[in-house]
């Protein structure tokens, strides 16, 4: 337990002396709200500068290497449903992110590896949903992936659009409702556009996210139907239109957001196709129509499997840049 408080705790400080940053040893939980100043805000526009290890190919190898020992030593650990962050990360262990720069802080990858914070939540939601033997290698997988001097500022906007409309894996397969597939294929496109150099007003990002609110909380309830999924898919271009408005002080989380989101709408479908209700109310106390049973099992199956997909794809983009 000491050697684990020592290489949490102390480590960090002599890695700030050593490497000229600022250290985190005991951060607020990650859940906090990030600043408004956040330099993802510029992501797939034009004025970014960061480049992937500040162009130094000694800071990557010197990150593998970190991630190598911490997870030879079994300190990298996917956190339970009932933990926070800040307690795993007390118990000297930690997630993704927090065994590769040694904090609880996420902004800390862009100052320390030249990776948007975005990229950072997203990296840590693949992790948390991978299966356990998949997880383990996950980070350095990530970050091995990563070319030195890359600019990663548009990776974020291309995975939404992935999310969003992919011809096989986008969400947009799941909504049978037209209002849903209209909001997403607008959503996607106001990414492709700026994707290709245009600046998109907020006032347009707001009405977009306007509409999938409204979507969300006000689609009338089916006697037997998609209702979950539906939902599910509009929350996917709710949080993507997170990432653009300015007013969202946690935009930074809306890429890893839309992950999650993501995946849960995989696993309704599998609610939808065996003739259920949501079963989020089911769990609630309501029950399942004409006797039938929801096929647990079959349900968490897709999810983790659309993390699998999600986690092939920003390798894939990152590979690209």
């Amino acid at each position: 337990m000491l050697r684990r408080i020592a290489r949490f705790f102390i480590s960090p400080i002599l890695n700030a002396f050593r490497e000229g940053t600022a250290c985190h040893t005991r951060q607020e939980p990650i859940a906090a709200l990030l600043p408004l100043s956040c330099s993802y805000r510029v992501a797939g526009r034009k004025g970014s500068l960061m480049q992937a290890f500040h162009g130094d190919p000694t800071i990557k190898a010197r990150y593998l290497d970190r991630l190598q020992q911490e997870r030879t030593a079994g300190a990298i650990r996917q956190r339970r449903d009932t933990e926070s962050d800040t307690e795993i990360w007390m118990l000297g262990q930690g997630s993704a992110v927090g065994c590769t720069i040694q904090a609880n802080d996420y902004t800390l990858y862009e100052s320390q590896l030249g990776i948007p914070t975005a990229l950072a939540y997203l990296e840590d939601c693949l992790f948390q949903g991978l299966p356990k033997k998949q997880a383990m290698r996950w980070p350095e997988a990530f970050l091995s992936t990563i070319r030195v001097r890359a600019d990663l500022a548009r990776v974020g906007d291309q995975f939404l659009v992935w999310t969003l409309v992919d011809a096989e894996m986008g969400v947009i397969h799941l909504a049978s409702n037209i209002a849903v597939k209209t909001l997403i294929q607008e959503t996607a496109a106001l990414y492709q556009r700026q994707l290709a150099g245009e600046s998109i007003a907020q006032e347009t990002w707001n009405a977009v996210r306007n509409t999938a609110y409204t979507l969300i909380y006000r689609l009338p309830r089916p006697p037997m139907g998609d209702l979950s999924a539906n939902r599910a898919a509009a929350a996917v271009a709710f949080s993507a239109t997170d990432a653009q408005v300015t007013a969202i002080q946690n935009a930074a989380r809306a890429v890893a957001d839309a992950a999650t989101q993501a995946a849960q709408a995989w696993g309704d479908a599998v609610i939808v196709r065996d003739g259920s209700l949501d079963y989020r109310g089911i769990l609630k106390g309501g029950s399942v129509p004409y006797g039938k049973r929801i096929n647990y099992p079959r349900v968490y199956e897709a999810i983790r499997a659309h993390y699998r997909h999600m986690s092939i794809e920003i390798l894939a983009l990152l590979r690209a840049v």
